[in-house]
């Protein structure tokens, strides 16, 4: 659902059956074509998801790309996706009721 300037609400699912983990209201960044941020408003991720992500941040900012991979991979298994446009979830982060990610992959290194 669009809001005023620019601001959508949306879901974010995990896996081939789209279950919702989160509702988000959200906003394309205006630094990049692929990056979003906003507001977390109800939080249903798994606990186990959560702890990789923050892992995968820690290793992220402490520049440790080798131990980063396996974590990925572990990430990818949950098919992060918003709901309406399909489009898939990466470098997801979550610091408090804050979110952003980019919705096209990375690259490490």
């Amino acid at each position: 659902m669009r809001l005023e300037g620019g601001i959508f609400n949306d879901f974010i699912c995990s896996g081939d059956d789209l279950d919702i983990i989160a509702t988000v209201q959200i906003s394309k960044d205006s630094d990049g074509n692929h990056s979003y941020s906003g507001l977390l408003l109800e939080n249903r991720i798994p606990v186990h998801l959560l702890g990789l992500l923050d892992e995968f941040h820690e290793l992220s900012n402490s520049m440790s790309f080798s131990l980063v991979e396996p974590i990925l991979e572990e990430i990818a298994k949950y098919k992060l996706r918003l709901k309406y446009s399909g489009l898939e979830i990466f470098d997801l982060l979550i610091e408090g009721n804050s979110i952003s990610f980019v919705t096209t992959e990375p690259s490490i290194g």
